[in-house]
């Protein structure tokens, strides 16, 4: 059993993935011993709504952070590794597992609190996982793009989102995607592209690119399974939805002006991909986009209008 990953199917021959299990011990391991006031106070959000993910934050030296360690009793690196693993099936801690860990070689204490703070939203959340329907019009993902009149091409597409200068280090953006099959998340992200956008528009074309050639790769892997042959009438394109209204129009024109000149390149791979129909940008409101939780902290009832569309909750012990 790998990291205590278990697949269980129902009487609707729907299959769920979830590591419940591991993530008790994480917290067993990590939380429980930490030297920290115990709290039963309900978390709600993955990350302190007020952190701020800052370099800044680090201790000078390797001696200061080895007294904060023997103060919260936690061995950060350690425990930010085992949560990386965890987030196979936890689409909704990546952002800020991801966040942290750049901070492994020399956290700071506000990043061990935030750290302790994801903790404390995992002991309160362990029983989730990923669901894969038999009949994907069965999953709550289907049913919120049929609620916005859109029916998906084929049952593999893409939520693409990203947030623009946000990083306060680099003023890079933080961007993430969701790929579906079935009903469920097969493949997920929260990354900072290297280029530093210079427009959100650009922001979001950078998220894309990364989302577009993350499901090409599982596009030719359908195929090949389902017989299709790339070219072909069946070879319908993968929708890639996005929130920008104006850069999927741009999508469609792929004309350039003053403002959108330094795009250009990926404008180019865009094209290209919509040519021979890899994929297609679909436009979808920002009450929709799931992918939403992938560039920010979120607070409660934001998280749980997204989660509830891809993440079981309360799977069987």
């Amino acid at each position: 059993m790998y990291l205590a990953s278990r697949i269980s199917q129902d009487k609707d021959l729907n299959i769920t993935i979830d590591q419940s299990r591991y993530a008790k011990s994480i917290v067993k391991r990590y939380l429980d011993p930490a030297g920290i006031k115990k709290s039963t106070r309900e978390i709600t959000s993955v990350l302190p709504t007020t952190f701020v993910p800052t370099k800044n934050d680090c201790p000078d030296s390797e001696e200061e952070y080895q007294k904060l360690q023997q103060e919260y009793n936690i061995d950060y690196a350690s425990c930010v590794g085992s949560l990386i693993y965890l987030s196979n099936t936890r689409p909704d801690l990546t952002f800020g597992i991801n966040k942290l860990a750049k901070y492994s070689r020399l956290p700071g204490e506000k990043h061990i609190l935030a750290l302790i703070h994801l903790l404390r939203y995992l002991s309160q959340h362990t029983q989730c996982g990923l669901t894969y329907y038999s009949d994907i019009k069965n999953s709550p993902i289907y049913k919120m793009l049929r609620l916005n009149n859109i029916t998906p091409s084929r049952n593999l597409f893409t939520f693409t989102d990203s947030s623009w200068d946000d990083d306060f280090d680099t003023s890079r953006s933080t961007g993430g995607y969701l790929i579906f099959y079935q009903g469920g998340v097969v493949d997920h992200s929260s990354n900072m592209p290297i280029p530093v956008a210079m427009s959100s528009a650009e922001a979001e074309y950078n998220q894309a690119c990364l989302a577009c050639m993350a499901t090409g790769n599982l596009h030719m892997t359908l195929n090949h399974i389902e017989g299709i042959q790339e070219g072909s009438k069946q070879d319908l394109p993968v929708d890639i939805f996005m929130d920008k209204k104006s850069a999927v129009d741009m999508s469609v024109t792929f004309k350039d002006t003053k403002n959108s000149r330094h795009i250009r390149r990926i404008f180019c791979f865009f094209k290209q991909g919509s040519e021979q129909n890899w994929h297609k940008l679909t436009w979808i409101s920002n009450q929709s986009m799931v992918a939403d939780f992938t560039t920010k902290i979120l607070a409660r009832k934001p998280m749980e209008d997204q989660t509830q569309w891809f993440l079981t909750l309360e799977v069987p012990e």
